[in-house]
């Protein structure tokens, strides 16, 4: 059974197994450049979960049949989790062809020339890649405002820095470990909707010998992820539903982040179900489905139960912006030890604005979405007095 057959009747059977398997199965089980196989491959990495992609990576590195152009699919799939526009390259050079492993063209339309290798045991020569660059620029495929990196498996790379930093190449190369970009996978998906911007100017060829530009990037990158971490699940108290508050006017509470995330689960898995589309994760509390216009668009956050029976949550307006060009776009409320959430389609939520509660100014504000129960049916409050409105055609039963 071909794999994208096999993947849509029993995906939790593909995701468990080994990745030679999995290749195994794509095709004919060889990857050529054009080939049946090479195009599941890379129809399943990117419908795969960032854990899965990390499997692969380190896989890989361990080594099978085939694992070096594996790692190059995986490497350039990374590349579109960091919102880049990405062109796979050739696994095996071909005369007349230009032999890169990936371009990758950035937010601020810098060009990234991909290099991708397992190891640097053996001698690399710097010229031969940089020559890719030049011929595609020679091609008109790319401009100037372009550098290469090289993606290496092995951490001990002393050797490789060395010969960058003395070759005349050195102002238009960089180089990353596989580890280090699992990390920067790892802060993207944590981050908020700017942190993919400032991942792109990390890789981009400066010079560091004044260190404020990368500490402003990664100070940057780190506080969008402890904002995120510190944003409360709910506020306890009776403001909740007022125009505006700030932090001082109630006490919150915290839900313990494994919680969260277990919610969060149950809720993708409906929601993949239900319209049977893949999603994987743009941020921390985003997910959009694989295809090119990412059509499908997903908010998920979570509250627990309140002593009054209700549940708080927070809607940014940058979440309403991420949700308005998906078809479905759904903003999913989960509820801590409950069985069934709310998935409000974007339309319903944005037309109710207006008429919520709010804190915070600027790219901080958020409308608070407060929920309670009037004779057993859930409604959201509204500010200044206003009639609740019943969310009970929201209603989803979790799986």
């Amino acid at each position: 059974m071909p794999l994208l057959a096999f993947f849509k009747s029993d995906p939790d059977v593909v995701h468990a197994m080994p990745p030679a398997q999995v290749v195994s199965i794509c095709g004919n089980g060889r990857l050529t450049d054009g080939s049946e196989c090479s195009e599941e491959l890379k129809h399943y990495l990117r419908q795969a979960d960032s854990a899965r992609i990390i499997q692969f990576l380190d896989q890989c590195l361990v080594g099978f049949d085939q694992s070096g152009s594996v790692l190059q699919d995986v490497v350039n799939e990374i590349g579109r989790r960091f919102e880049f526009r990405v062109e796979n390259g050739r696994y095996q050079g071909k005369k007349g062809e230009i032999g890169f492993d990936g371009k990758w063209e950035l937010p601020n339309n810098h060009t990234i020339v991909l290099e991708v290798k397992t190891t640097d045991v053996y001698a690399i020569n710097l010229d031969t890649i940089a020559t890719y660059r030049e011929k595609l620029i020679d091609a008109q495929t790319i401009t100037r405002k372009s550098s290469i990196l090289m993606v290496v498996g092995r951490q001990d790379t002393n050797s490789l820095e060395a010969q960058i930093r003395g070759s005349r190449h050195a102002w238009d190369m960089r180089m990353i470990s596989v580890d280090g970009l699992k990390k920067l996978l790892a802060v993207k998906e944590q981050g908020e909707e700017t942190t993919a911007q400032k991942i792109s100017e990390i890789l981009i060829p400066v010079d560091y010998t004044k260190l404020d530009r990368i500490v402003d990037i990664v100070f940057a990158a780190a506080t969008d992820i402890q904002e995120s971490a510190e944003l409360p699940e709910s506020p306890v108290g009776s403001q909740a539903g007022s125009t505006t508050q700030k932090a001082g006017d109630y006490k919150f509470d915290f839900t313990p982040t494994m919680e969260i995330e277990a919610v969060k689960q149950r809720l993708i898995s409906t929601f993949t179900k239900t319209h049977e589309v893949a999603l994987v994760r743009k941020s921390r509390s985003c997910y959009w489905s694989p295809d090119e216009e990412h059509l499908s668009r997903f908010i998920c956050t979570v509250s627990k139960t309140y002593p009054d029976g209700g549940h708080w949550f927070a809607y940014h307006p940058g979440w309403d912006a991420f949700l308005a060009p998906g078809l479905p776009a759904i903003f999913a409320l989960g509820l801590v030890g409950k069985g069934f959430a709310f998935f409000i389609p974007r339309e319903w939520m944005a037309a109710q604005l207006s008429s919520l509660g709010q804190s915070g100014s600027g790219d901080k504000a958020y409308w608070h979405i407060v929920i309670r129960y009037v004779d057993g049916v859930p409604m959201l409050v509204r500010r200044d007095g206003q009639s609740p409105l019943p969310l009970s055609t929201f209603r989803v039963e979790l799986d």
